[in-house]
Order: C-alpha cells, then sequence, then structure tokens
C-alpha cells in the first residue's frame, strides 16, 4: 500500500502519518523500489 501511494504522488511524509509511524525509517521499510525505478533515479543524479 505504501509504495502504491507514493507512486501516485503522495509524499512519505503523508504516508507516514497515514501508518501512524514515529520513524520515518519504519515507513521506509514499507515502500518497495523496482530495478527500473532505481535505475531512472540514477540517470536522474548523472
Amino acid at each position: 500500500m505504501a509504495t502504491h501511494l507514493v507512486g501516485e504522488g503522495v509524499s512519505v511524509g503523508d504516508v507516514q502519518g497515514l501508518l501512524c509511524h514515529a520513524r520515518l525509517s519504519t515507513t521506509a521499510g514499507y515502500l518497495a523500489v523496482s530495478e527500473e525505478e532505481l535505475r531512472q533515479a540514477v540517470q536522474r543524479l548523472r
């Protein structure tokens, strides 16, 4: 659910609030990044 929400444009901070997580690191554990998304992010940084 968290990955889907972020993929639809919801901020990670908002997802953190929806899941009632005190720490962002907890929310990060619920996020998955596909290999293609990772590749695109790296390309944007170059």
